[in-house]
Protein backbone atom coordinates (compact mmCIF):
# COMPACT_ATOMS: atom_id res chain seq x y z
CA UNK A 1 0.00 0.00 0.00
CA UNK A 2 1.09 3.09 -0.58
CA UNK A 3 1.29 6.74 1.61
CA UNK A 4 0.53 10.19 -0.37
CA UNK A 5 1.23 12.88 1.71
CA UNK A 6 -1.06 15.26 0.63
CA UNK A 7 -0.40 19.44 -0.42
CA UNK A 8 -3.31 21.71 -1.41
CA UNK A 9 -2.84 24.88 -3.30
CA UNK A 10 -5.10 27.73 -2.58
CA UNK A 11 -3.97 31.41 -3.63
CA UNK A 12 -0.31 30.19 -3.62
CA UNK A 13 -0.47 28.80 -0.11
CA UNK A 14 -0.50 24.97 1.23
CA UNK A 15 -4.10 24.67 2.79
CA UNK A 16 -6.37 22.33 4.20
CA UNK A 17 -10.35 22.31 4.31
CA UNK A 18 -13.00 20.82 5.80
CA UNK A 19 -15.62 19.02 4.28
CA UNK A 20 -14.02 20.81 0.86
CA UNK A 21 -15.77 23.88 2.01
CA UNK A 22 -13.21 26.73 0.51
CA UNK A 23 -13.98 29.37 3.56
CA UNK A 24 -12.21 26.99 6.13
CA UNK A 25 -8.90 27.05 4.32
CA UNK A 26 -6.17 27.53 6.89
CA UNK A 27 -2.61 27.19 6.31
CA UNK A 28 -0.95 24.92 7.04
CA UNK A 29 3.04 25.31 5.97
CA UNK A 30 4.56 28.42 5.47
CA UNK A 31 5.88 26.72 2.13
CA UNK A 32 4.77 23.77 -0.14
CA UNK A 33 8.43 23.20 -1.13
CA UNK A 34 9.09 23.00 2.57
CA UNK A 35 6.73 21.07 3.06
CA UNK A 36 7.16 18.90 0.14
CA UNK A 37 11.15 17.87 0.64
CA UNK A 38 9.72 17.11 4.72
CA UNK A 39 7.56 14.33 3.22
CA UNK A 40 10.49 13.38 0.86
CA UNK A 41 12.83 13.18 3.66
CA UNK A 42 10.66 11.14 5.98
CA UNK A 43 11.03 8.49 2.74
CA UNK A 44 7.53 8.85 1.33
CA UNK A 45 8.17 8.09 -2.43
CA UNK A 46 4.89 9.84 -3.76
CA UNK A 47 3.40 13.36 -3.37
CA UNK A 48 -0.24 14.24 -3.99
CA UNK A 49 -1.07 17.78 -5.10
CA UNK A 50 -4.28 19.55 -5.49
CA UNK A 51 -4.46 22.88 -7.09
CA UNK A 52 -8.09 24.33 -5.30
CA UNK A 53 -7.93 27.47 -6.93
CA UNK A 54 -7.73 25.11 -10.89
CA UNK A 55 -10.76 22.66 -9.29
CA UNK A 56 -12.74 26.08 -9.74
CA UNK A 57 -11.19 27.32 -12.74
CA UNK A 58 -8.84 29.99 -11.77
CA UNK A 59 -5.62 29.04 -13.36
CA UNK A 60 -3.66 31.73 -11.16
CA UNK A 61 -2.20 28.45 -9.15
CA UNK A 62 -0.89 26.70 -12.30
CA UNK A 63 2.41 28.13 -12.41
CA UNK A 64 3.26 27.40 -9.05
CA UNK A 65 1.95 23.58 -9.44
CA UNK A 66 3.95 23.27 -12.43
CA UNK A 67 7.33 24.63 -10.47
CA UNK A 68 6.37 22.52 -7.14
CA UNK A 69 6.26 19.01 -9.63
CA UNK A 70 9.00 19.90 -11.22
CA UNK A 71 11.07 19.95 -7.61
CA UNK A 72 9.62 17.06 -6.54
CA UNK A 73 10.10 14.92 -9.64
CA UNK A 74 13.32 15.54 -10.20
CA UNK A 75 13.71 14.78 -6.45
CA UNK A 76 12.78 11.24 -6.92
CA UNK A 77 9.28 12.14 -5.56
CA UNK A 78 6.26 10.92 -7.82
CA UNK A 79 3.61 13.76 -8.14
CA UNK A 80 0.19 13.02 -8.87
CA UNK A 81 -1.82 16.71 -9.47
CA UNK A 82 -5.26 17.37 -9.98
CA UNK A 83 -7.47 20.72 -10.01
CA UNK A 84 -8.51 22.04 -13.28
CA UNK A 85 -6.87 19.81 -15.53
CA UNK A 86 -9.81 19.29 -18.29
CA UNK A 87 -8.35 19.89 -21.79
CA UNK A 88 -6.03 17.84 -23.77
CA UNK A 89 -4.43 20.71 -24.01
CA UNK A 90 -4.02 20.56 -20.02
CA UNK A 91 -3.52 16.91 -20.12
CA UNK A 92 -0.31 17.62 -22.26
CA UNK A 93 1.17 20.41 -20.14
CA UNK A 94 1.51 18.21 -17.06
CA UNK A 95 2.29 15.04 -18.51
CA UNK A 96 4.55 15.87 -21.21
CA UNK A 97 5.97 19.15 -20.06
CA UNK A 98 6.30 22.18 -22.14
CA UNK A 99 10.27 22.29 -22.55
CA UNK A 100 10.88 23.68 -18.71
CA UNK A 101 8.97 22.02 -16.37
CA UNK A 102 9.60 18.23 -15.24
CA UNK A 103 6.05 16.00 -15.86
CA UNK A 104 3.78 14.71 -12.95
CA UNK A 105 3.76 10.98 -12.78
CA UNK A 106 0.05 10.56 -13.00
CA UNK A 107 -2.72 13.60 -13.00
CA UNK A 108 -5.96 13.25 -11.85
CA UNK A 109 -9.22 14.29 -13.41
CA UNK A 110 -12.18 15.03 -11.59
CA UNK A 111 -15.01 17.09 -12.69
CA UNK A 112 -13.47 16.79 -16.84
CA UNK A 113 -14.53 13.05 -16.47
CA UNK A 114 -18.11 13.77 -15.17
CA UNK A 115 -18.67 16.20 -18.60
CA UNK A 116 -16.18 14.66 -20.90
CA UNK A 117 -15.66 11.33 -21.01
CA UNK A 118 -14.03 11.90 -24.24
CA UNK A 119 -11.20 13.83 -22.75
CA UNK A 120 -10.31 10.23 -20.58
CA UNK A 121 -10.80 7.81 -23.53
CA UNK A 122 -8.02 10.25 -25.77
CA UNK A 123 -5.76 11.14 -22.52
CA UNK A 124 -5.79 7.31 -22.00
CA UNK A 125 -5.03 6.45 -25.61
CA UNK A 126 -1.87 9.16 -25.16
CA UNK A 127 -0.65 8.30 -22.19
CA UNK A 128 -1.59 5.04 -21.37
CA UNK A 129 -4.06 3.99 -18.38
CA UNK A 130 -1.28 4.12 -15.59
CA UNK A 131 -0.62 7.73 -16.01
CA UNK A 132 -4.45 8.70 -15.64
CA UNK A 133 -6.49 8.92 -12.39
CA UNK A 134 -9.96 9.56 -11.65
CA UNK A 135 -11.27 11.12 -9.28
CA UNK A 136 -14.40 10.04 -7.23
CA UNK A 137 -15.58 12.73 -4.95
CA UNK A 138 -18.95 12.03 -3.50
CA UNK A 139 -21.15 13.79 -1.19
CA UNK A 140 -24.04 11.07 0.24
CA UNK A 141 -22.75 8.62 -2.32
CA UNK A 142 -23.62 11.49 -5.32
CA UNK A 143 -20.30 12.73 -7.62
CA UNK A 144 -19.56 16.22 -6.60
CA UNK A 145 -17.78 18.40 -9.41
CA UNK A 146 -16.21 22.16 -9.17
CA UNK A 147 -13.92 21.85 -6.51
CA UNK A 148 -17.03 19.94 -4.86
CA UNK A 149 -19.26 22.76 -5.31
CA UNK A 150 -21.79 21.19 -7.22
CA UNK A 151 -23.27 17.92 -6.17
CA UNK A 152 -24.89 15.90 -9.49
CA UNK A 153 -27.38 13.01 -9.74
CA UNK A 154 -24.96 10.54 -10.21
CA UNK A 155 -24.43 7.38 -8.46
CA UNK A 156 -20.64 6.87 -7.66
CA UNK A 157 -20.30 3.32 -8.20
CA UNK A 158 -22.46 3.73 -11.40
CA UNK A 159 -19.75 6.55 -12.62
CA UNK A 160 -17.09 4.17 -11.69
CA UNK A 161 -18.75 1.69 -14.01
CA UNK A 162 -18.72 4.14 -16.72
CA UNK A 163 -14.67 5.32 -16.45
CA UNK A 164 -13.97 1.64 -16.22
CA UNK A 165 -16.06 0.64 -19.33
CA UNK A 166 -13.44 2.96 -21.40
CA UNK A 167 -10.26 2.12 -20.08
CA UNK A 168 -9.60 3.45 -16.84
CA UNK A 169 -8.08 1.73 -13.85
CA UNK A 170 -6.92 4.22 -11.43
CA UNK A 171 -9.32 5.64 -8.79
CA UNK A 172 -8.83 8.24 -5.87
CA UNK A 173 -12.24 8.26 -3.49
CA UNK A 174 -13.34 10.91 -1.12
CA UNK A 175 -16.13 10.93 0.50
CA UNK A 176 -16.80 14.41 1.45
CA UNK A 177 -18.49 14.76 4.09
CA UNK A 178 -15.36 13.24 6.08
CA UNK A 179 -12.48 15.21 4.26
CA UNK A 180 -10.92 17.43 6.86
CA UNK A 181 -12.41 15.60 10.00
CA UNK A 182 -9.79 13.23 11.18
CA UNK A 183 -12.78 10.81 12.19
CA UNK A 184 -11.69 8.02 9.47
CA UNK A 185 -12.55 7.37 6.05
CA UNK A 186 -15.98 5.61 5.20
CA UNK A 187 -15.10 2.45 5.02
CA UNK A 188 -18.53 0.58 3.56
CA UNK A 189 -18.73 3.27 0.52
CA UNK A 190 -14.81 2.91 0.18
CA UNK A 191 -14.50 -1.20 0.81
CA UNK A 192 -18.44 -1.47 -1.59
CA UNK A 193 -16.29 1.08 -4.50
CA UNK A 194 -13.09 -1.22 -3.85
CA UNK A 195 -14.54 -4.65 -4.44
CA UNK A 196 -16.71 -2.65 -7.55
CA UNK A 197 -13.28 -1.80 -9.19
CA UNK A 198 -10.83 -4.97 -8.09
CA UNK A 199 -13.63 -7.30 -10.01
CA UNK A 200 -12.29 -5.37 -13.09
CA UNK A 201 -8.77 -4.93 -12.43
CA UNK A 202 -8.61 -1.77 -11.29
CA UNK A 203 -7.35 0.03 -8.23
CA UNK A 204 -8.49 3.18 -5.45
CA UNK A 205 -6.63 5.29 -3.56
CA UNK A 206 -8.69 6.45 -0.57
CA UNK A 207 -8.58 10.20 0.96
CA UNK A 208 -10.68 12.04 3.72
CA UNK A 209 -10.86 11.68 7.15
CA UNK A 210 -7.74 10.06 8.33
CA UNK A 211 -6.49 10.22 11.48
CA UNK A 212 -3.84 8.11 12.62
CA UNK A 213 -2.44 4.64 12.08
CA UNK A 214 -5.87 2.43 12.98
CA UNK A 215 -6.96 4.54 9.91
CA UNK A 216 -4.34 3.33 8.07
CA UNK A 217 -4.54 -0.28 9.14
CA UNK A 218 -8.68 0.13 8.15
CA UNK A 219 -7.16 0.62 4.96
CA UNK A 220 -4.97 -1.51 4.37
CA UNK A 221 -8.16 -4.20 5.78
CA UNK A 222 -10.12 -3.35 2.43
CA UNK A 223 -7.03 -3.49 -0.14
CA UNK A 224 -6.90 0.19 -0.71
CA UNK A 225 -3.81 0.85 -2.82
CA UNK A 226 -2.92 3.85 -1.70
CA UNK A 227 -4.00 6.48 1.37
CA UNK A 228 -4.17 10.32 0.93
CA UNK A 229 -2.90 12.19 4.73
CA UNK A 230 -3.44 15.56 4.88
CA UNK A 231 -4.38 17.48 7.73
CA UNK A 232 -2.70 13.96 10.33
CA UNK A 233 0.56 14.60 8.89
CA UNK A 234 0.27 18.16 9.47
CA UNK A 235 -1.69 18.31 13.19
CA UNK A 236 0.70 15.46 14.23
CA UNK A 237 -2.23 12.78 14.48
CA UNK A 238 -0.07 10.54 11.92
CA UNK A 239 3.71 9.94 11.93
CA UNK A 240 4.81 9.90 8.83
CA UNK A 241 7.36 7.78 8.77
CA UNK A 242 5.54 4.77 10.67
CA UNK A 243 2.60 5.19 8.34
CA UNK A 244 5.10 4.15 5.66
CA UNK A 245 6.53 1.45 7.46
CA UNK A 246 3.00 0.40 8.23
CA UNK A 247 1.97 0.36 4.71
CA UNK A 248 5.12 -1.34 3.61
CA UNK A 249 4.04 -4.66 5.23
CA UNK A 250 1.15 -5.05 3.25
Amino acid sequence: MVILPAIDLYDGECVRLVKGEYETASRVANNPYVAANGFLKAGAEWLHIVDLNGAKGDTSNRDLCLRLIDFCEEQGLHVEVGGGIRSIKDVKLFLKGDGVYTPATRIILGSAAVRNPDLIEASIELYGSSKIVVGIDAREGKVATDGWTSTTAIDYLEFADSMLDIGVKNFVFTDINTDGMLEGPNLPQTEELIRHVAARDGFVTVSGGIRDLSHIESLRGVCAWGAICGKSLYEGTLDIKEALLLAEAF
